[in-house]
């Protein structure tokens, strides 16, 4: 929600028309896909990019997934060191039983979830 409003404040201060969003900038956003990490570094709470990846095939809950667990394998990162997980709420994510949410849980059923 945060970010649409960012965009938007960016889109009014070009003096474009808010159609650019919609037209442009969403299907754009749409197309990507893009993950965020927050912790705790020397300097306090950080959130940085972490990763993107175009999906090949189709944006599955379970394609999204072993895009995931393929990066943290290739970057020796660890599911067990995740304490939470926040979605953008798409059905491909929240799916109960094969999407990314469902996928996730079985790898790190330690981990807060939020969609």
């Amino acid at each position: 929600m945060q970010a649409s409003y960012e965009v938007s404040l960016m889109i009014a201060k070009q003096k474009k028309a808010y159609t650019i969003g919609e037209n442009l900038i969403l299907p754009a956003a749409k197309a990507m896909l893009l993950m965020f990490a927050r912790y705790v570094g020397n300097e306090g709470n950080k959130e940085e990019f972490l990763m993107n990846a175009a999906l090949e095939a189709t944006t599955k809950g379970e394609d999204i997934f072993q895009v995931v667990d393929s990066f943290f394998k290739q970057h020796g990162l660890t599911w067990e060191n995740l304490r939470g997980c926040t979605t953008d709420g798409a059905p491909a994510m929240l799916g109960q039983r094969s999407g990314f949410r469902a996928r996730f849980m079985e790898v790190a059923p330690h981990v807060t979830c939020i969609a």
